[in-house]
């Protein structure tokens, strides 16, 4: 099994959402006859992670690897987006669509073997989590910020007195020695 990849991207696009939420990712790559497009996914949470390969015929097993990642065909576009259902951190990444084309090659000795040529597409989606919590998260925030401000007004005076204090001893030290 040999891979060879084609590697041009010109669009990184940065979708944020909500933990549950579904999300359709868009692919700008043509399916057509022996070609077939193929999502490339690498999780961002973990160094040195391995880019994970989802393909249609992953998807239409009964078990796929990635049961909440699901092609949905584009009939406008000839191509197939990807939804990502029920959202969690570990779909946060880099995702970007290209396409599959398996040829069978003989090499010097006749041997036959298999070659995938994958091509990308012109687009990468980085998939962003936005896990601030609901509106009451919002309003305790609000209720801190009152605290901060509060212990502000009153520390003001102390502070005042202390500058005007600490003002007329170097006055007061300065006429002195003169």
């Amino acid at each position: 099994l040999i891979f060879s990849h084609n590697c041009l991207s010109a669009l990184v696009l940065e979708v944020t959402a909500k933990p549950g939420e579904n999300i359709t990712l868009y692919c700008d790559c043509k399916a057509s006859t022996g070609v077939f497009v193929t999502w490339f996914f690498r999780n961002c949470s973990l160094e040195n992670q391995p880019v994970y390969v989802v393909t249609l015929v992953d998807h239409l097993k009964r078990e796929p690897k990635f049961p909440r990642l699901k092609f949905v065909k584009n009939d406008s576009s000839e191509s197939y987006d990807l939804l990502v259902m029920n959202a969690t951190n570990s779909d946060v990444g880099v995702y970007y669509c290209g396409t599959e084309e398996v040829k069978v090659k003989m090499d010097n000795d006749k041997k036959i073997f298999r070659n995938d040529i994958y091509k990308y597409g012109n687009i990468t989606t980085r998939l962003i989590l936005n896990t601030c919590g609901p509106r009451s998260d919002f309003n305790k925030t609000v209720e801190d910020c009152s605290a901060c401000w509060k212990l502000f007004f009153l520390m003001c005076p102390a502070v005042f007195l202390f500058a005007v204090l600490f003002s007329s001893l170097m006055f007061h030290l300065l006429c002195h020695k003169t």
